[in-house]
């Protein structure tokens, strides 16, 4: 398939989530999965909310659709508002990126080791051992070098820096230009 293109159409989406056309059409009906109709009548939907619906409904993304040199953000947080939350501002200033979710840090060590993510925000609310011991386990792995772990805090609640593996803080609520600006200047110009 040709990734290029910067739309898809419903059979292309059918055959990726494995459903019948139908069920496209439905979702599209519903408002499950955004789309817009060409002069021919046909409905066409463009990558970046397929790949919205592909998250959200936990179906796995495709390199046939994707190109995986984006920008990859797992979010980790048992706080499921927070984490939420987080993800939009994320999806929000870094469009192009590609953010997933774990609740868990033992889903997110298994999670990374198949995403691969570049950028690993995590909550500072689990216990420090298992941050310390999480992060350490993260930079044995060769192929996870290159992966910059975040901390992520509410500032109404007192934190302590768990591990200095940890390369910045990232305080919340934050705007999308803060963070913006924040992650371009303390994570990106380094060298990152």
């Amino acid at each position: 398939m040709e990734s290029k293109k910067k739309t898809l159409r419903v059979g292309q989406i059918a055959k990726h989530c494995q459903v019948n056309s139908r069920t496209v059409h439905r979702w599209v009906n519903e408002g499950k999965l955004n789309s817009f109709k060409m002069p021919s009548g046909h409905f066409r939907v463009t990558k970046k909310e397929f790949r919205t619906f592909l998250l959200e409904h936990n179906f796995p993304l495709s390199s046939d659709f994707f190109d995986f040199n984006e920008e990859k953000i797992l979010i980790v947080d048992k706080d499921k508002v927070r984490l939420k939350k987080t993800t939009e501002l994320f999806r929000d200033a870094f469009p192009d990126s590609i953010c997933e979710q774990a609740k868990s840090l033992e889903k997110a060590a298994l999670m990374v080791g198949v995403y691969r993510p570049r950028y690993v925000l995590l909550s500072l609310d689990f216990e420090n051992h298992l941050i310390t011991h999480f992060v350490e386990k993260l930079y044995s792995h060769n192929i996870l070098k290159s992966c910059e772990v975040l901390g992520v805090v509410d500032v109404s609640f007192p934190y302590k820096r768990p591990t200095p593996q940890i390369s910045h803080i990232i305080e919340l609520p934050m705007t999308v230009k803060t963070l913006q600006q924040v992650l371009r200047t303390d994570v990106y110009d380094k060298g990152v």
